[in-house]
């Protein structure tokens, strides 16, 4: 993470410089892999530090962290505005490198020591006949049983 930091960092400290279309695009890469980096870790790290039954429902969530920090391009934007654009890059690489010290206590975490077991929220599938390990297809259907006073809530009222 903190490679993929420091990466980020030049990236803008760079684009902040730089005045070269050509110089830019090479920039870039920098910046993409940076990126890589930082992702490919975050999501190594939650697949690796949570139950295999919730793997597919938490895949989203380094993507939910980046994408809801919309207030950290406000304040960008709102330098860019006041100073000029290269030292909002300047500001942002700053902010890139203060954040390794800062953030150096909450280290990603492996699986080991945590409780992987099952959450045993469903209750046992009744199997209509005995389905041997990877054979299929398999249809699954659920059945909802609902008391009459409850049925109106669930029906369509077509509006």
């Amino acid at each position: 993470m903190a490679f993929g930091s420091l990466g980020t960092a030049l990236a803008l400290a760079l684009f902040g410089l730089v005045r070269d279309p050509v110089f830019a695009v090479g920039v870039s890469f920098v910046a993409g892999a940076a990126w890589i980096v930082v992702l490919a870790n975050l999501y190594v790290s939650a697949q690796d530090a949570l139950p295999d039954w919730v793997h597919a429902w938490t895949r989203d969530i380094p993507d939910r962290y980046f994408w809801s920090n919309g207030h950290w391009e406000r304040c960008v934007g709102q330098i860019a505005e006041m100073a000029r654009v290269p030292m909002a890059y300047f500001v942002a690489a700053t902010g890139a490198v203060l954040a390794i010290p800062l953030t150096r206590r909450w280290k990603l975490r492996t699986g080991a020591g945590i409780d992987l077991s099952p959450s045993m929220h469903w209750p046992v599938l009744k199997l209509a006949q005995n389905v041997e390990n990877e054979k299929g297809p398999v249809l699954i259907t659920v059945e909802y049983h609902i008391e009459s006073k409850d049925r109106a809530a669930w029906h369509c009222q077509g509006k």
